[in-house]
Order: C-alpha cells, then structure tokens, then sequence
C-alpha cells in the first residue's frame, strides 16, 4: 500500500480581545482583528502507521493542548501521541496560550479544532503522493547586531549568518489535486512588535494566503531555525512591511513550485521521540543540573522532520541538515513538548546578547543537542 493523505484548516481567532504573546512590553488586550488565525492538519497514512502534522498561527503552542486531545485521537482516530506532531508559526501577534491572561475557554476551543481538522483530514484521505523543491529567501536578516562599544543588541547584523533555505513540499493526489503544500523557512514572526495590538499571523499569513489563492489545497508554514533571525522589517507596526515581506516569500515559494520540485519517495512513515537532558546556567530549585527537553524525528520516506520545542540558532539548524542521512531534511522549531527556549550556539555566550541572557542553559548544551540528534538521523 502507498501513501495517503488528507488536509484540513479550521479558523482559531478569538471571539473577544485577547493578550497578545510574544513582548513582555504589552499592558492590554488586543483592539481588533487585522487578519485571522488558523490551524492547518495533514494527514498521512502508508497502510501500517499514520502521522497527524499540525501547524498554528500562534507564538507557542503549550502541551497542555495537545494532552487534551492525544487519548481521542488515539482512541478514535488511530493516531498516537507520538505521532501527533504539533506547531506553531511563532508569530508575535496571536494569543497568549499560557501564564495569568490566558483565556482557558479560548484554549479548550483551539483543542477542539484541532481535533475536528484532524478528524476532517482522516475523513478525507486519498492516495498521495510527495514533490519536495528548495530555494532561498533573504526575508529574514541575522538579528545579533554589535553596536560600537561591543554590545550586542537585537537589531540588523547583516554580515551574520542566515540560512536562507526555502523548502516546499507538496501533497498531491495520483491526478495531481492538490492536497497540501507546506513552507518551511526559519524566520521570527516579528515584523510586528510590542506596539501592535491587532491580532495577526505576521508575514506568515500574509505568505500562505498568497500561495493558497493560486494553488490550491491547504498551504501551511512551519518555522525552521530562527533563534537568531528577524525579518528585515522588524518590530514595527506597520502591516504594508508584513504584506511585502509576506509576499516576498510567496514569490519565492511559487518559483519553487514551478521550476524546483523533485519526486519523493513517501514510505515508510516512523516517527522517534526523544527526550534529552540539556545542562542549565544554574541548577534548578531542586538542585537539578539538567532540564529535559522533547525532541522528535519524523520520517516519510525521503523526508526528515528534526521536530525542536524552542529556538535554535540558523547555525545549529543547517548543521543537522548536513548530518542526515535523508534526501530531504527539514528543521522545524517551536514543537509541542516539553520547551528548551532558546538554544544558543557556543561562541555566542561570549558576547552575550537577549538569546544568551534569557536561555536556561549552559554553553555546553546546543553541542549536546546536536550530537544526541545526529545519532538519531543517520
């Protein structure tokens, strides 16, 4: 039996205001709604397992929702947790989903349509097949910029390192309808910042929009490696900069459909969780030295999903690619699990800067990291 899959979107804006996540800066709720939010599902299934990959229009995607759902999709939908693989866009304008200004009505409604677009995809499920392309994109710049008295401070380093790989995949059924098309490139979702209080996907919702009205099927985004990476418009609040880089993307993406794309294989699908212990700045209050993260690898055939619950560095993202075996790797950040935040690169803890600062890990943790995943994608 070969592949078969099903897609499926449901909107997620919220009914009422809502705090925003993403700045620390924010003291209200949102006053509107500029462009909505949605969840996207696909569904695969090779005859012996399938696979649920989710992707939101939100900062972060908590495990709470996914434990709120994980038993029903397994018990009705034949999907275990482990292959329940959930994100989110990371954009900087959609609503809080943890801490005191959460809206827990709202949070039990996101679960629910999460559920029904998985549930939608299994219903529709056709035979499938994949089409991976790849391009490059300089919608985002290295954000690590060195002021003159050696500081580093977020802002534009445009001598920094930036992997600007565009990948595309899509899902296609035997008569080439089209199923799904998913973009992955690893880009913060701020051209929008504290002072925007309108409700948004950033520029990528602008992009999906733009590649959904021309081919078809449900377009999806899933970030790749951001940890250091802004938009070259950055934390403004200005929606003609979220349009144009929105549409840089997408124009980007159409090329790639049109010139780039390569069969690949789609069998067999497995999925390998993994939880890592990673060496903190400072042991927690019980006086433990390490914090477990989630981390999983996903494979479809020629495909490799290195599937990471915070923010890694652009760095760290193409040295996985370059260490899997896969004809196609992927990196995808902001996953459903249990959170590493930032992940910064070693050199980067000597000069310091916002991702050193906030990370709870040690200098040694990124290589850690990296060396325990490269045994698992070989």
């Amino acid at each position: 039996m070969g592949l078969k899959a099903g897609a499926s979107k449901r909107e997620i804006t919220p009914k009422n205001p809502a705090w925003l996540a993403g700045y620390g800066s924010r003291n209200k709720p949102s006053e509107g709604v500029h462009d909505p939010l949605f969840m996207t599902a696909i569904v695969f299934d090779d005859g012996n397992a399938r696979l649920a990959m989710v992707s939101t229009d939100l900062c972060f995607i908590p495990l709470s929702v996914k434990e709120l759902i994980a038993p029903k999709i397994q018990s009705e939908l034949s999907i275990p947790p482990d292959h329940l693989v959930m994100a989110s866009t990371h954009t900087h304008s959609g609503p809080v989903t943890s801490g005191k200004n959460v809206d827990a009505e709202w949070l039990e409604f996101l679960a629910n349509e999460i559920f029904i677009a998985i549930s939608e995809s299994v219903s529709s499920i056709i035979p499938a097949k994949i089409s991976v392309g790849i391009g490059k994109s300089d919608v985002g710049v290295n954000r690590r910029e060195r002021r003159p008295d050696g500081q580093i401070v977020l802002g534009h380093n445009e001598d920094g390192f930036v992997d600007r790989q565009v990948g595309v995949i899509r899902i296609c059924g035997e008569s080439e309808e089209p199923i799904a098309t998913l973009i992955n490139y690893g880009c913060h979702g701020t051209v929008l910042g504290g002072g925007n209080y309108l409700i948004s996907a950033d520029y990528m919702g602008a992009a999906v929009r733009r590649v959904q009205d021309t081919v078809g099927g449900v377009v999806t985004f899933f970030n790749g490696a951001p940890g250091d990476v802004d938009p070259f418009h950055r934390v403004g609040t200005n929606f003609d900069y979220v349009e144009e880089l929105g549409e840089k993307l997408a124009v980007e993406v159409h090329r790639i459909i049109n010139e780039k794309m390569i069969d690949a294989e789609a069998t067999p699908i497995y999925v390998i969780p993994t939880e890592i212990g990673l060496p903190l700045k400072t042991p927690a209050e019980n006086g433990n030295p390490i914090s477990v993260i989630s981390t999983s690898i996903v494979r479809i055939g020629d495909l490799q999903f290195i599937m990471f619950p915070g923010e890694m560095f652009s760095e760290t993202g193409l040295v996985l690619r370059t260490r899997s075996s896969a004809k196609f790797p992927f990196v995808m950040s902001y996953f459903c699990g249990k959170s590493a935040g930032y992940l910064p690169i070693r050199s980067a803890y000597k000069d310091g800067g916002y991702e050193v600062n906030t990370s709870r890990h040690s200098s040694d943790a990124e290589e850690i990291y990296v060396n325990t995943v490269s045994k698992l994608i070989v």
